[in-house]
Parts: C-alpha cells; structure tokens; sequence
C-alpha cells in the first residue's frame, strides 16, 4: 500500500517534471520565433538582392513569389500616391522629400520634380522615393 508520504512525493515529482518540460517548451517556442524572425530577414535580404539585379531567381515557385511581391509593391505605390494626390503632395524622387504639387523644384535637395507623366512607367520606393528597377526573372 501507498502512503500519503510516497502519494505526496510523486506528485511533487511529476509536478517538477511538467515545470521543468513547461520551461523546455517556452525554450522552444522562443527559439521557433526567433528562427522565424531571420528566415523573414533572410526573405527580405533575397527580395531586396533580387531588386537591385544582385541575383536571379531560377526557381518557377520564387519567381511567382518575388512577381507577387512586385505586385504588391506596385499597389502600395499607387495607393500611397493616391494618398499625395488627395492630400496635394508629391515625394521628390531623390531624396523623398514631401513636396507641394506645385512645386517645381524640390525644397529641400534642389532637384527638379519630374511630372507623373514622366515618371508613369516607374516604380519607387514607397519610404524614400528611390526608383525601384523592375525586373522579372526569367525561368532557366
């Protein structure tokens, strides 16, 4: 028979197993989100090297990965053009200054403000104004 002395010892027992399992799985879901953290790093790293011509994707699954992420790009592009439009301003293409519509010249570089016209076929970095070279990757 059982005491309650040996009762209590097991369960304080397997009370210190499942901390103890508890804290290896806190570990481990840690490091899972970090990993997770630097393979997003590393996507982006890849996305941007892709961008600037730095590499060529060969891979038909990344190709439809990286056309898609352009995409998306090209649409927050647009809407954030649509932002200026609305609130009567536009990014100077060299430093990504905030200008008026109306402005010619930009105010804070000197550069010349190109018209939307002239810069239809373009794509450019939503945060600073950098043209962004599109690209498409062509399957080996």
């Amino acid at each position: 028979m059982t005491t309650i002395l040996e009762k209590l010892n097991k369960t304080a027992q397997d009370v210190k197993v499942t901390s103890e399992i508890s804290k290896l799985n806190s570990s481990i879901q840690k490091l899972e989100k970090e990993k997770e953290n630097l393979f997003l790093r590393l996507g982006k790293n890849f996305y941007d090297m892709s961008i600037k011509g730095s590499i060529t994707i060969n891979d038909e699954q990344s190709v439809l990965l990286f056309d898609t992420l352009r995409e998306f790009d090209e649409e927050i592009v647009n809407l954030k053009t649509e932002i200026n439009r609305i609130m009567n301003i536009k990014r100077c293409y060299n430093c990504g200054n905030e200008c008026s519509n109306d402005s010619v010249f930009c105010s804070n570089c000197g550069t010349k403000i190109s018209t939307k016209e002239e810069n239809s076929n373009d794509l450019h970095c939503s945060k600073c104004g950098v043209e962004i070279k599109k690209r498409r990757c062509v399957l080996l």
